[in-house]
C-alpha cells in the first residue's frame, strides 16, 4: 500500500494526475509473496570492489566489496535471488545501461535520481530480475506500473480500482495533496 513511510509504493502527483511508484521494498515483498524465494537483494558495484560474474550453464557471480574509504565510483548495480529449490536467479546491469533507463525517466534530472542514485539503480535492476522470478499477478503488475511510471506512459490506475482523493488549487489548477489511495489489486 502507499503510505511514503515504509517504502513499498508511493502516490506521486504528475501535473493533474497521482502515477503509483511501487517502491524497492515493495518490490522485495512482492517477489517473496510467491513462496518460492529464499533470499532476494540488489548491491551497487564500486571500481575498488572485486567483482566477478558469468552466465552460460553454470552462471556464477561473486562480489567483494572494497574496504577502502573511497571505494571509487560505481560501476555496475546487480540483483540476484535465490530459490527454495536451490536455483539462484541474477541479473548484473553496468552503469551505462542503469544511465540509459534514468534518462527516459520523466524525473532524470529531479528527485530520487538526483538524491537517492544507488538506491534508483537498485530498483531498476531488481525490477528488471523480476520479470525473471516466479511471481505473482501483483508483482508483475507493479513491475509494470514502474515501467510505465518511469516512461511517462499513463499507468490506467482505473483498472486496479484506485481510490484516490485528490485536492486541487482552483487557482493554479495544480495538485496541492494526495490522499486515501488504495490499489485493491496491489
Amino acid at each position: 500500500e502507499p503510505d511514503g513511510l515504509l517504502g513499498q509504493a508511493y502516490l506521486v502527483p504528475y501535473k493533474t494526475t497521482v502515477t503509483l511508484i511501487p517502491g524497492y521494498k515493495g518490490l522485495v515483498q512482492l517477489a517473496r509473496r510467491s513462496g518460492e524465494l529464499s533470499t532476494i537483494m540488489a548491491h551497487v558495484v564500486h571500481a575498488e570492489d572485486v567483482f566477478k560474474f558469468e552466465y552460460g550453464l553454470d552462471p556464477k557471480l561473486a562480489h567483494v566489496p572494497s574496504k577502502a574509504e573511497d571505494p571509487g565510483p560505481v560501476v555496475a548495480v546487480y540483483a540476484v535471488a535465490k530459490l527454495k529449490d536451490g536455483g539462484t536467479q541474477f541479473e548484473v546491469m553496468w552503469r551505462r545501461q542503469v544511465e540509459e533507463i534514468r534518462k527516459r525517466s520523466k524525473a532524470s534530472s529531479d528527485g530520487p535520481w538526483v538524491t537517492d542514485w544507488d538506491e534508483m539503480a537498485k530498483k531498476t535492476v531488481l525490477r528488471r530480475l523480476c520479470k525473471l522470478l516466479p511471481a505473482s499477478i501483483e508483482l508483475q503488475t507493479a513491475v509494470s506500473l514502474d515501467e510505465r511510471a518511469e516512461a511517462g506512459i499513463p499507468q490506467d490506475l482505473e483498472i486496479l480500482d484506485v481510490q484516490a482523493e485528490v485536492v486541487v488549487d482552483q487557482a493554479t489548477g495544480e495538485i496541492t495533496e494526495a490522499a486515501s489511495a488504495k490499489p485493491t489489486a496491489l
